[in-house]
């Protein structure tokens, strides 16, 4: 019975609506889960092709040649391929280092 009483003490009790009662659960189970989660970091990130794509300003079967012959390192993930945005951002640096040398 003691245990009843203390934890009693600490009982707060207001009127909610359910509505409002779901928002509180709904905030605190997207805190816990923010807190929880692990965050991607650039360095880490994984693109999808049509993101590379996108980055590089090139079609798909370019990447799949660069990726093919080496130019862009890819990963599989399950059945998928991804991309380090990391190797993607250096691949970028180098293509345009060399268009300036070309110019």
């Amino acid at each position: 019975m003691y245990e009843n009483v203390k934890r009693m003490q600490n009982l707060i009790l207001t009127q909610l609506s359910i509505e409002q009662l779901q928002n509180i659960i709904n905030d605190a189970v997207k805190s816990g889960i923010e807190r929880t989660a692990p965050t991607q970091t650039d360095a880490t990130k994984l693109l999808t092709r049509k993101e590379v794509c996108e980055l590089l300003s090139i079609t798909a079967p370019t990447l799949h040649e660069w990726t093919k012959t080496g130019i862009v390192a890819a990963y599989k993930v399950g059945t998928r391929v991804r991309y380090k945005h990391s190797e993607v951002l250096n691949t970028l640096q180098r293509i345009q280092r060399t268009k300036t040398r070309g110019v």
